[in-house]
């Protein structure tokens, strides 16, 4: 569960992200785009139950939910909050270790 919300984070990133960066030209966006793609190789990772994967899903996820809210992108922000606390849950985060 815990890579496919990554995955999902990544694919809604990547989507805001390129649409932003292609209709605004916005630094913003074109940064939610860099991080769509960084969590598409974080996904990879977190298949593997590797412990950096992890901890770099929670920096990634927090800047995510940085820029979503810097953009008013409220969906995006629930999103990344429910996976976050997600991945912070004790059941989660051991299989990590």
């Amino acid at each position: 569960m815990a890579s496919y919300l990554m995955l999902l984070n990544a694919i809604a990133g990547i989507i805001v992200g390129g649409l932003g960066f292609a209709v605004w030209e916005d630094v913003a966006s074109g940064a939610g785009l860099i991080l769509g793609v960084i969590a598409i190789f974080l996904y990879f990772q977190i298949l593997k139950q590797d412990r950096m994967s992890w901890t770099l899903a929670i920096v990634f996820l927090i800047a995510g939910a940085l820029l979503y809210a810097y953009g008013e992108n409220w969906a995006g922000v629930a999103l990344t909050a429910i996976t976050i606390v997600y991945y912070v849950l004790p059941t989660t985060s051991q299989h990590f270790t």
